[in-house]
């Protein structure tokens, strides 16, 4: 039997076609369904094998390094004043004066606007002077003696007039009941008359009625002067209390007086002046806005596979493009918990901004400045496939389709876990037409 091989497909049909129309024979195609196999073709005994040839897919290659990804990509960012704080009044009034214009520097505690002061200043007057009267009168008790002393000093004397009294009226009643105890052993003995008994007895009741009544006088000058002690004491104490609250409301209309000064809270910069001279406010109401730009800080929206390069702490290079700055930053603050929208998580960055130059909404790129070390893949051999990030890696004429774990994603590089090795040529450029067991044409 006969055999012949044709190579090229077009080449192998037109021959075919010959040898039909020069036998006038039947010849069968038979079709393989791997499309690469080959194809028989017999006519009066010769046989044909047509065989199919795979094209090649002409791609660029680059081989897969270890060292450190020194820079993420290059995350958008926007610029914030470090504070932006509205300055509100601390009670009402009319504006008498504003003392700053927009753009001007302040201090915290600077007075930016001033309020009518003269219904304040009256009730600081008033109270002062209810205050200095309450302190004239301890001063005056306290030059004569105060009223606590004198009442205590009559309340010993009455005290010894009483034991007195006392001692004197218990002499004076045993003297008289021994006359008339005397009285009735005379008249008992007959030496006396009953006229004469009934006279005894009576001066001794008379003389017992007159020591109780003295009794009595000193019982109640002793409790009146124990009452004026209680009382003396009590005007001590009103006297203090009227001196504290007098001093107390000094302290008010002082405060009160010092809240017609509208002060800044803040250093910063004025940005806007919400009222003007004349104008009547109400408490808590804004009278100015005042913004910190030194630091700024920086916002930017990261990834939960960047998260972990950007612990608080870590210094970045920030770059603001209007402008043409480079400069570091520290990250301040880690979000934790992403939008959920985006799912990505907060960063804040301190810029320093000692001239002022960088404004609030400017737009930042901000990059890591700390690297990290690992298998490094060109970022452009990368594809998302069925939610998988995968490569092409090269097989003498074909390619291994791989799936990779990303660490982190750089614009020239990516830092992964696992997928691929040091030294595997992965395909950068023709790989999207690829799929895995595709044959390859390699070129510059």
């Amino acid at each position: 039997m006969k055999r012949k091989k044709l190579i090229n497909v077009g080449v192998s049909c037109l021959l075919g076609a010959t040898i039909i129309a020069g036998c006038n024979s039947q010849a069968t195609e038979n079709k393989n369904a791997n499309g690469g196999q080959a194809q028989l073709e017999k006519q009066s005994g010769t046989e044909v094998e047509l065989i199919k040839v795979e094209n090649a897919i002409d791609v660029q290659v680059a081989e897969v390094t270890e060292g450190e990804l020194q820079e993420s990509d290059r995350l958008l960012a926007e610029v914030f004043a470090n504070t932006d704080v509205s300055i509100v009044g601390k009670t009402g009034g009319t504006v008498s004066q504003i003392l700053v214009k927009k753009g001007d520097p302040v201090k915290k505690g600077q007075v930016i606007a001033k309020l009518d002061q003269t219904e304040a200043m009256l009730r600081l007057q008033q109270a002062e002077a209810t205050l200095a009267v309450a302190k004239a009168n301890l001063e005056h008790t306290s030059r004569v003696g105060t009223s606590q002393q004198l009442a205590e000093n009559q309340l010993k004397l009455a005290e010894q007039a009483y034991k007195h009294t006392e001692s004197v009226i218990a002499q004076g009643m045993q003297l008289a009941q021994a006359n008339y105890d005397r009285a009735k052993k005379l008249y008992e003995q007959h030496a006396l008359s009953k006229g004469e008994l009934e006279n005894a007895e009576n001066a001794y009741l008379q003389a017992k009625n007159q020591y109780q009544s003295q009794l009595d006088q000193a019982k109640t000058a002793l409790n009146n002067a124990r009452t004026q002690v209680n009382q003396a004491d009590k005007n001590g104490r009103i006297t203090q209390a009227n001196i504290q609250q007098g001093q107390a409301e000094v302290n008010i209309s002082r405060n009160a007086l010092d809240n017609t000064l509208i002060k800044a809270t803040v250093d910063g910069i004025v940005t806007e002046i919400l009222v003007q001279e004349g104008d009547t406010i109400t408490a808590q109401k804004p009278v100015a806005t005042i913004i910190n730009l030194d630091p700024v800080i920086v916002k930017a929206n990261v990834s939960e596979k960047v998260l972990p390069a950007l612990p608080k702490g870590t210094q970045l290079d920030v770059q603001i493009p209007s402008l043409g700055i480079k400069a570091k930053g520290t990250v301040s603050f880690v979000g934790l918990s992403a939008s959920g929208q985006s799912r990505l998580f907060p960063v804040e960055i301190e810029v320093p901004n000692p001239k002022g130059t960088i404004l609030p909404g400017m737009k930042a790129e901000v990059s890591s400045q700390k690297g990290q070390a690992g298998i490094l893949v060109p970022t452009d051999a990368i594809l998302e496939r069925n939610g998988k990030s995968v490569v092409y890696v090269v097989n003498d004429e074909r390619v291994a389709e791989k799936e990779i774990a990303i660490t982190l994603k750089g614009t020239e590089r990516t830092l992964i876990e696992s997928g691929v090795k040091k030294g595997d040529k992965v395909v950068i450029k023709g790989q999207s037409q690829l799929k895995d067991g595709a044959k390859i044409n390699i070129v510059p």
